[in-house]
């Protein structure tokens, strides 16, 4: 990360995700603690696809960092909920949802380390040891990677993962394109006033509406998490998170498959997808 009180025209490293092993309260940037973990980006609200620079934090830890013992942390990422553990702890001590398609190439890559700054005065941090399983990072949420067809900027400011302001049906041809943001229930209607059949094409994205659970239990693609949402959900017979629809009363509506009305509020995330009307 940049320092823009010591370093100002020294760039960070831009497109990156990193979790931050803070030792020293700087006041003036908000810091909570002298002793606290966070999940941060580097990077401008227009060129990310959060706006947070800062995406979550434990105030202070109960394990006091600078206390000169070894500490031993486990990062793990359950797409799309990054979690911390420290010492061996069963629970971790932060977890946050992260979009790290943005800091992967086009073959889905990215490099992963380690780094660090000081300001005024200095500490010195050992790695002692360290490992990457990739086998961690599998998961069996759909999601497809594409080109967002809108500005990342219009995000909600309060969610990790980009949140539209609102939803975008597009007419083409005889279909729609459109993007639904996971916050709204039955977010997204088209006419149909002769009731016929809509084919969803294309569907992409990630909603979360329970971050707490982790992972699959709480996130998926359009096609769901494969488990059963049961009662409180818009459809219980469905997994959760699927892309589900309706026609009624002329019209054919979606919404991701979530608790019902009050539940919404706090989902994050989208789905885009194509209609074909036929």
């Amino acid at each position: 990360m940049a320092d823009p009180t010591e370093h100002p025209n020294e760039a960070g490293i831009p497109w990156s995700v990193a979790v931050f092993f803070d030792t020293h309260q700087n006041r003036e940037e908000g810091d909570p603690s002298a002793n606290y973990v966070s999940v941060r980006v580097y990077g401008k609200p227009a060129e990310m696809r959060w706006p947070a620079e800062r995406l979550a934090f434990v105030p202070k830890l109960r394990v006091q960092l600078k206390d000169r013992k070894i500490h031993d942390a486990r990062i793990l990422f359950q797409p799309p909920v990054l979690s911390v553990f420290l010492d061996g702890s069963a629970a971790p001590v932060l977890k946050a949802v992260v979009d790290l398609s943005i800091v992967l190439d086009s073959q889905g890559c990215a490099w992963v380390g380690f780094t660090a700054s000081t300001g005024g005065g200095y500490e010195n941090h050992d790695v002692l040891k360290w490992s990457f399983a990739g086998a961690d990072v599998s998961s069996n949420i759909s999601v497809v990677s594409s080109e967002i067809t809108f500005l990342m900027s219009a995000c909600l400011p309060d969610r990790n993962l980009c949140t539209p302001e609102r939803t975008v049906v597009e007419r083409r041809g005889v279909g729609y394109h459109i993007i639904l943001p996971a916050n709204l229930e039955w977010g997204a209607s088209i006419p149909n006033p002769d009731e016929r059949k809509v084919v969803v094409t294309n569907a992409r994205g990630i909603a979360c509406w329970d971050v707490q659970a982790r992972g699959a239990s709480g996130c998926s693609g359009p096609s769901g998490n494969a488990q059963s949402a049961g009662l409180g959900f818009l459809a219980p017979d469905a997994a959760g998170g699927t892309l589900i629809m309706e026609t009624r009363g002329g019209h054919t509506r979606f919404s991701v498959n979530g608790r019902r009305n009050a539940g919404f509020k706090d989902n994050e995330g989208f789905y885009e997808f194509d209609l074909e009307i036929k």
